[in-house]
C-alpha cells in the first residue's frame, strides 16, 4: 500500500478508531522497549550510537501547540508516529529527539505521561529555534 493510499485510509477512520490505533502503537512501543528486542542500542536507537544534540538527534515532526498542562509536547500526531516508525525508534524514558515543525525546532526528551497514557517530550521552550526563512 502506498503512503498516499495509507493516508486516505487513515483520514477515513473515525476519531475513536484513530485513538485505538495510537493506543496499539503505544502498547507495541512499550512492549518492545521492555522486552529488549531492540538489543542493547543506547537511548532507543537501532544502531547503538549515542546522539546528544542538534542535528545528531533523530528528527521527528511534532505539533508544538499539542502540549499538555505541564508544557510537554505530545508525541501522538500521525506525522510523529510515522517518523518514529520510519526511523525505527522505540520510545523509552530519556530518549533524546529533535522536535520539528514547519517553522521551528528544538531538542526534547521523551517521557511517558501516566496521566494521559501517551508519550510526551520535555522541551526547553527558551531554546526553541526558528528554522531558516521563518525568522
Amino acid at each position: 500500500m502506498s503512503n498516499q493510499q495509507m493516508r486516505k485510509r487513515l483520514a477515513a477512520l473515525s476519531f475513536s478508531e484513530k485513538v485505538k490505533i495510537l493506543e496499539k502503537l503505544r502498547d507495541r512501543s512499550l512492549a518492545l522497549a521492555s522486552s529488549g528486542l531492540r538489543g542493547k542500542a543506547e537511548r532507543g536507537y537501532n544502531d547503538g550510537t549515542s546522539r546528544k544534540s542538534g542535528s545528531e538527534l533523530p528528527k521527528v515532526f511534532v505539533d508544538f501547540q499539542n502540549s499538555d498542562q505541564h508544557g510537554r509536547v505530545r508525541l501522538n500526531c500521525v506525522g510523529t508516529v510515522e517518523d518514529l516508525n520510519r526511523l525505527g525508534i522505540a520510545l523509552r524514558e530519556g530518549t533524546p529527539l529533535l522536535l520539528s515543525c514547519l517553522e521551528m525546532e528544538g531538542d526534547g526528551i521523551a517521557t511517558y505521561s501516566t496521566e494521559e497514557h501517551v508519550w510526551v517530550a520535555r522541551v526547553d521552550w527558551e531554546k526553541i529555534r526558528s528554522l531558516p526563512g521563518n525568522e
